[in-house]
């Protein structure tokens, strides 16, 4: 089956608009870290979540032992996603599996505001965790 064009075209689109949060924060990260260690990071988790996603497809193939659900979630959220949204197209794995697509785009979500947050001075987790000690500070006799 031949993929279409006009949806490759679609999916990077999509992919360039996910990008812009994401890339804004890595510029800013490296204007305080090292951008040796930022890069290198993004470049292991990156390559680690391509190979675990291709050797799922092969096992998937195989029908022998399969990478689980979770790990590839997990490095999806170690900040894999952006490869895992590619590599899901080209080895067309996973994009038909409901369960799984709410999961990913949920840790998507969750790195645009993550990036959002960082480029904003973590304000809005501050909030968070402000909301989170005057409500645990609030129940913390009845713990005793």
């Amino acid at each position: 089956m031949r993929r279409n064009r006009s949806s490759w075209i679609l999916w990077f689109v999509v992919f360039v608009g996910l990008l812009v949060l994401p890339v804004l924060a890595m510029a800013e990260a490296f204007q305080v870290y090292d951008f040796r260690y930022v890069s290198g990071y993004r470049l292991v988790v990156s390559v680690l979540t391509l190979f675990s996603y291709r050797s799922d497809k092969k096992s998937a193939a195989d029908e022998s032992w399969r990478i689980p659900e979770i790990r590839l979630h997990a490095f999806e959220l170690a900040g894999g996603w952006m490869i895992a949204y590619w590599a899901q197209r080209i080895f067309r794995h996973k994009i038909r599996k409901v369960s799984y697509q709410v999961g990913f785009w949920a840790i998507g979500v969750f790195h645009q505001y993550l990036a959002y947050d960082y480029l904003h001075g973590w304000k809005g987790s501050q909030k968070i965790m402000d909301l989170g000690k005057m409500i645990f500070s609030s129940i913390q006799p009845y713990l005793q």
